[in-house]
């Protein structure tokens, strides 16, 4: 089907282009009544799809400039990234508010990302780095080795926990991660009706995700090939783990 745009709505660089597909009518978008181009190439983009597209390519720099940073010296800064930014692309405005509300959605989105927040700012690194940093400071194995006890051979049969800051993020997106957690297991704190804090590892399955009073069906893993049946209320939720992640409520 032929898309019909007025110059206010159009993508104004290919009305140049193809200037004999202009006409007289009616745009799709406003309804005004005025000069149109008649997209019979398939090729031209309203103004709001271009603004989308524009957004979603500075989205893409600023991830890609900011992985460059971490990949180059470890971590980084969105005043760093915003520097870099203004350096490579010159002819863009790059503001500090706006990358730093990127920035904050791409460490959501992004498994591997992870920050520290000081009080003044946030400095941005992945997983594998950090881990790095850790096991450097560590005691040498020589040194652990020499001091297990049968004790700490039993301690060592327990998850091992993320040296990674938690996630802060809201109960939504808390519900959000489960219903998209794709059958992965998880590790789940909520607190139960009388009070009680209660935490559970289990998993959720699509084809079964809720049940009508919009709570979550769980299947909690209990040990030895056993599991059970759950309901959890998204709204008593407090803290989530998932894939070495950990996400706690605002």
């Amino acid at each position: 089907m032929q898309r019909q745009y007025c110059d206010d709505c159009a993508n104004k660089e290919e009305l140049a282009i193809y200037p004999q597909n202009r006409d007289f009518g009616t745009c799709q978008f406003c309804g005004k009544k005025k000069i149109i181009s008649i997209d019979r190439t398939g090729i031209l983009t309203s103004k709001s799809d271009k603004e989308k597209m524009k957004k979603k390519k500075r989205f893409k720099l600023i991830e890609d400039t900011a992985r460059m940073l971490i990949a180059a010296t470890g971590q980084t800064t969105t005043l760093e990234v915003k520097k870099a930014l203004r350096q490579s692309q010159p002819n863009e405005s790059w503001k500090q508010k706006d990358i730093s509300s990127a920035m904050e959605l791409i460490e959501i989105e992004n498994s591997d990302l992870t920050y520290h927040d000081n009080g003044t700012f946030r400095t941005y690194t992945t997983h594998t780095n950090l881990s790095a940093q850790a096991q450097s400071t560590s005691t040498p194995a020589s040194q652990t080795k020499a001091k297990k006890s049968k004790k700490a051979k039993k301690l060592s049969k327990a998850p091992v926990k993320s040296t990674a800051p938690d996630k802060r993020v809201s109960r939504s997106m808390i519900s959000n991660l489960i219903s998209n957690s794709k059958g992965r297991f998880f590790t789940l704190e909520f607190t139960k009706k009388n009070g009680d804090t209660r935490v559970m590892n289990g998993q959720v399955r699509k084809s079964n995700l809720m049940n009508g009073l919009g709570y979550f069906n769980v299947t909690e893993r209990l040990g030895k090939g056993q599991s059970q049946q759950r309901q959890v209320d998204p709204r008593t939720i407090t803290r989530l783990t998932l894939s070495g992640v950990t996400y706690r409520v605002k």
